[in-house]
C-alpha cells in the first residue's frame, strides 16, 4: 500500500498551519521555551477523536509534550527522538507511542526522503464506551499505559518504542488506518475504531511479550490491573471497605499497594476515574452538568467544578462546548 500521495496531500496544509501558528516562529529554535505543550485544538479541526497529522519532512520540533496521545509512525526514511532523558532513532516501519507526560523533540534530516505520520488521539477516546466494551479486555497492557497518564501519574517511561520486525502484525493495521483516514466514505468513522481497535490488541501482545518475567509476575501477584478496572467499573459508589474485601486485603494493605503502583491514593485514583466519566458524558450525551456531577457519585456541586477547572483548565461548561461530539 503506497501511502506517499496522502502525506503530500496532507502536509502542504500542515506547513500552512505552521505559517500561521506564529508562536513557533516567535519563539524561534534557539530559545525554546521549557514546558510547551501543542494542543489539539492548534493542530486540528477535526470533531473526531483519532485523526491523522503528517510531521513535515524538514520541520524539527524542540521539547514539547501535549493534551493528546500520539502514534508517530515511521513510514520511509527515518528520524532521532529525545524523549525524556533517553534518545531514541526511528526507522522505517518503527512506531513510538508517547503518553500526555512525554517531553520529546523530533530531529529530521532534511536531506533524505522521510514520511512521518502521527496518529493522534483525544484522552476521550480511551473512556469512550466502545474502547471500553470492545477494546479493554484485551488490552490490559496499553491501557495501563493509557490510564497511567490520564490520571497523571508519574510513571517510568512516558513511551513505549516498537520496533518493526518480520514477526511484527501491526504495520499493516497501522497503513490501513491511514488509506481509510483519507479515502473512507460510508461507515468511516466505524471502520477506524475496528482498525484502531485492532490495532491496539496486536501492540498490546507485543508489549505484553517484551515485559521481563518479574515484572510480569509482579503485577499478577498484587492484581494491580483488575484492582484498577474494578474501581474504574464501580467508580459511583465504591469505597475502600468494598475494594478490599473484593480482593480479600486490609484496607491498609490494599492502600498501601495502590500507592505504590498507582502513585495514587484510593481516594485520589477515585476522582480521577470520576472527572474521566465526566468528560465522557459531557461529550456523549445532553444530560445537564448538575445530574453528571451526580451521577458520577459526586454529593458537592462546587468542589466538583472547582477541581474539574484544575485538572482541565476550563468549566465543565466550557469542555463540553469545545469537545462536544
Amino acid at each position: 500500500m503506497d501511502l506517499t500521495n496522502y502525506y503530500y496531500k496532507d502536509v502542504e496544509q500542515i506547513y500552512r498551519d505552521i505559517e500561521n501558528h506564529q508562536e513557533l516562529y516567535e519563539l524561534g529554535l534557539d530559545n525554546p521555551p521549557s514546558d510547551y505543550e501543542l494542543k489539539w485544538a492548534s493542530l486540528t479541526t477535526d470533531k473526531g477523536p483519532l485523526t491523522i497529522y503528517p510531521h513535515p519532512a524538514d520541520f524539527d520540533l524542540w521539547a514539547h509534550c501535549h493534551d493528546f496521545f500520539e502514534f508517530a509512525y515511521v513510514y520511509r526514511g527515518g528520524c532521532r527522538m529525545h524523549i525524556d532523558s533517553a534518545d531514541i532513532e526511528l526507522k522505517a516501519g518503527d512506531m513510538c507511542l508517547f503518553n500526555l507526560q512525554a517531553k520529546h523533540s523530533i530531529d529530521v534530516d532534511s536531506r533524505s526522503e522521510n514520511i512521518i505520520f502521527n496518529i493522534i488521539v483525544k484522552p476521550e477516546y480511551f473512556n469512550s464506551s466502545y474502547f471500553r466494551l470492545a477494546c479493554l479486555p484485551n488490552n490490559e497492557y496499553i491501557f495501563d499505559f493509557f490510564l497511567e497518564s490520564m490520571i497523571n501519574q508519574q510513571i517510568k517511561d512516558n513511551y513505549v518504542l516498537f520496533k518493526n520486525s518480520p514477526d511484527n502484525t501491526y504495520q499493516d493495521l497501522i497503513e490501513h488506518i491511514i488509506h481509510e483516514h483519507y479515502e473512507g466514505k460510508s461507515h468511516k468513522e466505524v471502520l477506524l475504531n475496528f482498525l484502531f481497535s485492532s490495532m491496539l490488541i496486536e501492540l498490546s501482545r507485543t508489549y505484553g511479550s517484551n515485559l521481563d518475567a518479574s515484572s510480569k509476575e509482579e503485577l499478577k501477584k498484587y492484581k494491580i490491573t483488575e484492582i484498577t478496572e474494578y474501581i474504574f467499573a464501580h467508580y459511583k459508589d465504591i469505597t475502600l471497605k468494598d475494594l478490599a474485601a473484593h480482593f480479600n486485603y486490609s484496607c491498609a494493605y490494599l492502600s498501601t499497594v495502590i500507592k505504590k503502583y498507582s502513585g495514587n491514593s484510593f481516594s485520589e485514583l477515585l476522582h480521577a476515574f470520576r472527572f474521566l466519566r465526566a468528560c465522557q458524558l459531557l461529550t456523549e450525551s445532553d444530560t445537564s452538568i448538575s445530574d453528571i456531577i451526580e451521577d458520577v457519585g459526586c454529593s458537592n456541586q462546587t468542589w466538583f467544578i472547582q477541581n474539574f477547572k484544575k485538572r482541565y483548565g476550563i468549566s465543565p461548561s466550557e469542555y463540553r462546548r469545545r469537545y462536544r461530539k
